[in-house]
């Protein structure tokens, strides 16, 4: 910036640090650098949450195979709408209960020659797990 000094002549003046305008255009393209971040992130967490919770399930249900071969006593998956739990044929507990996360629910399906058991989210991403009349868990 030029300013004239008593003298008329011209001298060049420098500002020190940024003005209002400057720090408040920046923080406003930080925020909405910020705001797409999350809403890029929080599907895929999801997607992360929802595999690991397919996972955790179809090893209740391989654990519980292998239970009832293992000891001969009847072992099951008691599921209900947002968990589930090993169940023996006394009808215990015999692992602690599995809860689900709070957008988590659970729909277990009876078809002909399977059943479908659904995990899915608030946010509209499921995962389907398939066993079939042989206790096959989608096909392990």
């Amino acid at each position: 910036m030029f300013v004239q000094n008593s003298k008329n002549m011209n001298v060049l003046k420098f500002s020190n640090g940024f003005t209002l305008i400057e720090v408040l255009v920046s923080l406003a393209i930080l925020s909405m650098i910020a705001i797409s971040a999350v809403y890029i992130g929080f599907p895929e967490y999801d997607r992360y949450l929802m595999n690991s919770e397919r996972e955790y399930l179809t090893d209740a249900l391989i654990e519980s195979r292998a239970r009832t071969l293992v000891s001969g006593s009847e072992y099951f998956v008691n599921i209900w709408s947002n968990g589930y739990c090993i169940k023996d044929d006394s009808d215990l507990c015999v692992v602690p209960a599995h809860d689900l996360p709070v957008n988590f629910t659970i729909s277990s399906f009876d078809l002909a020659t399977s059943t479908k058991i659904v995990i899915s989210t608030s946010g509209g991403i499921s995962s389907e797990i398939n066993l079939d009349q042989n206790g096959f868990i989608d096909g392990r």
